[in-house]
């Protein structure tokens, strides 16, 4: 999964605002070894923001640069707001780099054809490359597909639909045309509990994104876009996941793996199932997974006919339940940043 990045969680604590959200987020990040994906939202929490990356960055020795996160949106088709010009403007002013992405989506802010979308994007992200570099030396010009799209039929904003990973896969073409780097937003779906849509979403989505980019994702457990992390789902998505890699897997073409002696050696009747070539190769060349389907149908029968939610609920079922997450903050710490906060909470008025 590479990094471990929390965006929007909806994070709650008692006597202290909603509004707060962003605050809440980079210590829980922090304190669990998760990396806080940037949320601002609010250009009155700039000065406590500040204040806990400057706290954290102190206790763990590191420059704030490093440990600073904070992000923001346009918003499309090509409008810069307010707020996050307020925000770019005191995070600069501190030598802190804000980034500046944007969402368009493909039949509401943007145009519904293919090549309306990546025109627009491609006009937005031109303009966030020269707004980056009027602020920050060496600013990166690199393309993004995190488009998403428009259900006509009810205006809802989709992230699991083919029409995301043709544009990942326009831009990857892009990309090289222009001889720069290029990601591609993949592995989420609007399915609400897990189901085939759920995994047939992010399959498609994090399969696609590879082959066109070198590399996928998918946001292990999330349903309904991001709003749910299922535990069920979590195990689903890992199953998916190992798949894709072993699908992707560049294979090793030697004498040995070429198995001449393994086939020269074969009698007649015999197959290779048995062998001690097979026996040292079979986890490594063959992907076995723990909630996909191993039996006939006469098999599955005779023992409950679980399918693959039955097997991941299991899974989850034999984890220890009285587990507790340790800290990785000191007790110091998680009180200067509490300090930070409850500071914060008193002078924020403003809920979203």
């Amino acid at each position: 999964m590479g990094d471990r990045v929390l965006l929007g969680m909806p994070f709650e604590e008692p006597g202290i605002p909603i509004s707060c959200g962003p605050l809440l987020e980079k210590v829980y990040s922090w304190r669990y070894g998760a990396v806080p994906g940037g949320a601002v939202q609010l250009s009155e929490l700039c000065e406590p923001l500040l204040d806990l990356f400057e706290c954290h960055a102190s206790w763990s020795g590191r420059p704030l640069r490093e440990v600073f996160a904070a992000c923001g949106y346009m918003l499309s088709p090509l409008r810069l707001a307010r707020v996050e010009c307020e925000q770019l403007l005191f995070f600069a002013k501190h030598d802190c780099r804000m980034n500046i992405g944007h969402q368009p989506n493909q039949g509401g802010t943007a145009p519904i054809t293919l090549a309306g979308v990546l025109t627009l994007s491609l006009a937005e992200q031109i303009f966030l490359f020269l707004l980056h570099s009027a602020f920050y030396e060496n600013a990166p010009f690199e393309l993004n597909g995190g488009v998403t799209t428009t259900d006509p039929r009810n205006v809802m904003a989709v992230y699991g639909r083919p029409e995301k990973q043709r544009v990942n896969a326009a831009f990857a073409d892009i990309a090289q045309f222009y001889g720069c780097p290029c990601r591609g937003h993949s592995g989420l779906s609007d399915a609400k509990v897990p189901t085939t849509e759920a995994g047939a979403q992010k399959a498609i989505g994090a399969l696609l994104t590879a082959l066109a980019l070198g590399e996928g994702f998918i946001e292990a457990g999330l349903l309904s876009i991001d709003e749910v992390c299922s535990p069920v789902q979590m195990i689903l998505d890992y199953e998916i996941a190992k798949a894709l890699s072993a699908l992707l897997a560049e294979p090793t073409i030697n004498d040995i793996e070429c198995a001449f002696d393994e086939i020269a050696g074969l009698k007649a009747g015999e197959g290779f199932f048995g062998t001690e070539f097979s026996a040292s190769r079979c986890r490594t060349e063959m992907f076995l997974p723990k909630t996909w389907s191993k039996q006939s149908l006469s098999g599955w029968l005779r023992t409950g006919c679980k399918v693959d939610t039955d097997y991941a609920r299991d899974w989850i079922a034999s984890f220890n339940t009285n587990y507790c997450a340790g800290s990785l903050l000191s007790d110091a710490e998680e009180r200067e940043l509490s300090t930070i906060i409850s500071k914060a909470a008193r002078g924020t008025t403003a809920v979203i």
